[in-house]
């Protein structure tokens, strides 16, 4: 389990720093939700305690950089954390189907309640085109980033090289 939380925390460091120190896949300054992505697939694959835990450090740290009120990101990713790998279990299947579909929906939501917030405060306009211009290409990318995310967390969590004697997988 130590070695599987360690590679866990190098992917996580690994996508913060995609996202929000060199982001080589932008376009008109929107990049996918690398970490989002990240928070679902964690929530999918294993248990609500270490997808709750790695949620509150990437929306900390979401939160951070985004210049978002304290907290707020992580307020949603450890919701996000704690649900899934609460109902992923007794509920849903594991795949990169449902992980996509959790994606984008978590994806989409966060930016209409976001704009919604931003409308009501007076620093943004037009509902449709913040939509248009920034939720539609951040979904777009959003997409090939969650198969890939998934994969590796799917294979980290699979090798057996990375698992206790006695643990189930």
């Amino acid at each position: 389990m130590k070695v599987r939380i360690s590679l866990y925390t190098l992917l996580f460091v690994l996508l913060f720093m995609l996202e929000y120190v060199m982001t080589p896949f932008s376009f008109n300054g929107v990049s996918p939700q690398y970490l989002l992505c990240a928070v679902v697939s964690l929530a999918m694959l294993e248990n609500r305690r270490v997808s709750t835990l790695f949620g509150l450090f990437a929306g900390l740290a979401v939160g951070f950089c985004a210049g978002e009120p304290f907290g707020v990101s992580a307020l949603i990713f450890v919701a996000i954390g704690y649900f899934l790998g609460r109902f992923m279990t007794r509920s849903l299947a594991a795949s990169f189907y449902t992980c996509a579909a959790v994606c984008l929906s978590v994806v989409l939501v966060r930016d209409v309640v976001t704009c919604l917030i931003r409308i009501a405060a007076g620093s943004a306009t037009d509902f449709f085109q913040i939509l248009y211009r920034v939720t539609l290409p951040k979904l777009l990318m959003t997409i090939p980033a969650s198969l890939v995310i998934y994969l590796v967390v799917f294979g980290v969590r699979r090798c057996r090289l990375w698992r206790n004697i006695d643990e189930e997988y």
